[in-house]
C-alpha cells in the first residue's frame, strides 16, 4: 500500500507541473465531443432566420463562444484540480480521461 501512495505522490508531482496542458486537453476533448450537439442545437433554433444573421452567429459562435469556452473551462479545471491531495491528483486524473474516453464512446467519436 505504501508503495501505491509514492508512486500516487510520484506521478502527481510530474503532473502539477503540466496541469494547465492537461486541463486544456481535457477541455478541448469535452469540446470536440459536444461541440457538434452545440452546433446542432443552435442550428436548430436558428433555421428560419436569414443566411447572413445564421452565418454571421456561427461565426461569433466559433470565434468567441468556442474560445472563451475553452478559455474560461480550463481555468475552472485548474482551480477544481489544484484543490485536490497531491496523493489524490494522479488517480483522479486518469480516471477522469478514462469517464471522458467511455463518454467518446458512448456519443461514437471514437
Amino acid at each position: 500500500m505504501h508503495f501505491l501512495l509514492n508512486l500516487s505522490e510520484s506521478l502527481s508531482r510530474l503532473m502539477v507541473d503540466y496541469l494547465p496542458q492537461i486541463c486544456a486537453a481535457l477541455t478541448a476533448t469535452l469540446m470536440a465531443i459536444y461541440g457538434t450537439d452545440i452546433n446542432r442545437m443552435v442550428r436548430r433554433s436558428t433555421a428560419k432566420w436569414h443566411f447572413l444573421a445564421r452565418f454571421a452567429l456561427f461565426v461569433f459562435l466559433c470565434a468567441f463562444g468556442y474560445g472563451t469556452l475553452s478559455v474560461f473551462a480550463t481555468w475552472v479545471f485548474i482551480w477544481i484540480l489544484k484543490k485536490v491531495s497531491l496523493s489524490l491528483l494522479a488517480p483522479l486524473i486518469i480516471c477522469i480521461f478514462i469517464v471522458v474516453g467511455l463518454l467518446a464512446e458512448e456519443k461514437n467519436k471514437i
